[in-house]
């Protein structure tokens, strides 16, 4: 059951030192625990159990005097209960906390939210998933078996499953990564009408500055030769079926839902489902697989012994220093910052539709009629701007 509560809620809750809710809080791993508010409140609890580490995921700190009660180690992450929250960067500083906490035999670790359901299970999840080496499905089960009050929220259970693709670790370069970022900047813009500060570093270096170490391929303004990309600032995204491409994507959907319906009659009688199926395999997902290396033609991969065809008919790529106006507009176009020919679009709130029929969200998109491919440096110390 996924309990729910007010930020006014949490504010009366801290104000007051006798906390009303019970006490409720499961053991995960030996010297794990985890639970709600009220257990990291409850003094007795914490010396009964050698508590030595408490992790704080919740929109408010511990009241003041568990700290000073006791001789207890601290952690706090601020974050709310929210699908569109970024619980994913706090991984590995959590990861560390724990596995830094249990490697003394007398210390135990207590991890905890408000009710020790989504925020707190989730860290706990990703420690699991990180431990074992398991996927979030296994560590998921792992720790409900201990816990039947699990129960992340589908923006968390999300994000595990990105951990896990990643690894166990944050990649900045994988392009899933990427996209998760820029969908949750644009989640902000679109609201705030600006990209908030702790969006800033996906803004990526402008590859036409000098650097030590250039990128070997890279895209040039046609008009005056100013790189304005590089080859790893590419964002791909499958080409639609040659059937699909000119027909609308409600045309497609309904199409494909008919041939599952029609194909699955005597198997099921549950067509929302199938319609759910077909939709999922219809819709647009980015690919980390890249173009092979020196080579400008339309790159494929291989998934399940079948060949999928990455589209390069536009060029979508991350927001880039140089485009001034990302940062304080919602749309707009993109101007080569030396020669302000205009040369793409961006869009932080609508998707833009790819010749090849695809809908990108968000998008920042080079025009190849404007832009060059150059699979060369010329000079480690060629000036483009």
């Amino acid at each position: 059951m996924i309990f729910f509560h007010s930020l006014k809620a949490e504010i009366n809750m801290k104000k007051s030192e006798d906390i009303e809710n019970p006490v409720s809080v499961d053991q995960i791993e030996p010297r794990l625990y985890l639970g709600n508010v009220t257990a990291a409140a409850n003094i007795v609890f914490l010396k009964n159990q050698n508590i030595s580490h408490i992790l704080t995921i919740d929109s408010f700190p511990l009241p003041a005097f568990v700290a000073s009660s006791i001789n207890i180690v601290t952690k706090y992450v601020q974050i709310a209960d929210m699908n569109r929250e970024d619980i994913l960067q706090y991984f590995p500083a959590c990861i560390e906390f724990i596995e830094n906490a249990l490697m003394d035999p007398k210390h135990s670790v207590l991890v905890h939210c408000f009710y020790g359901v989504s925020r707190s299970a989730t860290i706990v999840i990703a420690y699991l998933m990180k431990k074992y080496s398991i996927s979030y499905q296994r560590a998921f089960e792992r720790a409900k078996s201990k816990r039947s009050l699990v129960q992340p929220n589908h923006g968390f259970a999300q994000q595990c499953k990105l951990f896990y693709k990643m690894n166990y670790s944050i990649d900045p370069n994988c392009r899933n990564y990427k996209l998760f970022r820029l969908k949750l900047a644009a989640e902000q813009v679109k609201f705030a009408k600006i990209l908030p500060m702790n969006f800033m570093d996906l803004l990526k270096p402008d590859p036409g500055v000098i650097q030590e170490h250039p990128e070997p391929f890279v895209y040039r303004c046609r008009k005056c030769r100013r790189i304005v990309a590089s080859k790893s600032n590419l964002i791909y995204h499958k080409v639609p079926k040659r059937n699909e491409t000119f027909e609308s994507p409600v045309s497609r959907r309904r199409e494909s839902a008919q041939k599952y319906l029609n194909h699955l009659a005597g198997e099921t009688s549950d067509q929302d489902a199938i319609i759910d199926i077909t939709d999922k395999v219809l819709s647009a997902s980015l690919s980390d697989k890249s173009l092979s290396e020196g080579k400008e033609e339309q790159p494929k991969i291989q998934k399940q012994e079948e060949a999928v065809e990455l589209c390069n008919k536009f060029y979508f790529i991350e927001p880039i220093s140089w485009m001034k106006d990302v940062i304080n507009s919602v749309e707009g176009k993109l101007y080569c910052p030396t020669c302000k020919t205009k040369i793409g679009n961006f869009n932080w709130i609508m998707a833009s539709k790819c010749l090849c029929g695809t809908q990108v969200f968000p998008s920042f998109y080079l025009v190849p009629s404007k832009i060059d491919f150059s699979n060369c440096v010329q000079n480690i110390l060629q000036v483009t701007i």
